[in-house]
């Protein structure tokens, strides 16, 4: 826990940024099941250093965390560093193929009694034309393991470490905000709950991402911020 907090405390700070809790968000407290924690829009390496300090926030264990994140992931040191710091358990997921998702669900279902929430970013966030079977899939996870879903927004955090930089850049340009009179602030705003369903279908997968997908733009609209496009084009 000692780890997990100073290597965030220090990770904002080298970001430059006043990273604040919305106001009324909170993550519920752990539960007999972990739930997955799906944050958008999915920016960059960043947002899951947002999302767990959002959970230390909130009392959990950062031993009994876990992340998903696709094989290109773990092909940068760095990387390896941020999760094995962070959280306790990690998964690997194919993002680009439906067929990585089977392995993926048998590997949680193994874990899920150490486990009180799974960091998810569902799939087809960064694709503008957004797939819609590959997005679905990643509701699959709550359909075949009946764990609810935590809606999360991440707000203000575009370009603080995006996709293809390295971890020196986007320290190069905390420095830059600091020295241009001021921290911009970015904020984790947490949703309620969906619930699971005993089906598994991709009907029923699909109505969860509808209902995820209101779930974070009412979010967005709650704090005067206009929502990606391609939330609005999904729902």
């Amino acid at each position: 826990m000692r780890r997990t907090d100073l290597f965030i405390r220090a990770a904002v700070e080298a970001a430059g940024l006043d990273l604040r809790l919305l106001g009324g968000s909170s993550p519920p407290s752990p539960g007999e099941l972990p739930h997955l924690v799906m944050a958008v829009p999915h920016t960059g390496h960043f947002d899951t250093v947002a999302v767990i300090w959002a959970l230390l926030r909130g009392g959990y264990d950062p031993s009994r965390l876990g992340v998903v994140a696709k094989q290109s992931y773990w092909q940068s040191s760095h990387r390896r560093l941020l999760l094995w710091t962070m959280v306790g358990k990690s998964f690997l997921l194919d993002t680009d193929s439906i067929k990585g998702l089977p392995l993926l669900i048998e590997a949680m279902r193994e874990s899920q009694s150490e486990l009180d929430a799974v960091i998810v970013y569902p799939q087809g966030t960064r694709d503008p034309e957004l797939k819609t079977e590959v997005f679905a899939a990643s509701f699959g996870l709550s359909t075949k393991l009946g764990f609810p879903i935590l809606p999360v927004a991440l707000l203000g955090l575009e370009n603080v470490w995006p996709p293809g930089t390295s971890l020196l850049s986007a320290l190069v340009r905390g420095r830059q905000r600091e020295c241009a009179g001021g921290r911009p602030i970015a904020r984790v705003a947490i949703g309620s709950l969906i619930p699971p369903s005993n089906e598994d279908s991709r009907q029923v997968r699909n109505q969860i991402r509808r209902e995820y997908l209101k779930a974070i733009i009412k979010i967005y609209l709650a704090n005067g911020e206009p929502p990606p496009p391609f939330l609005k084009d999904n729902t």
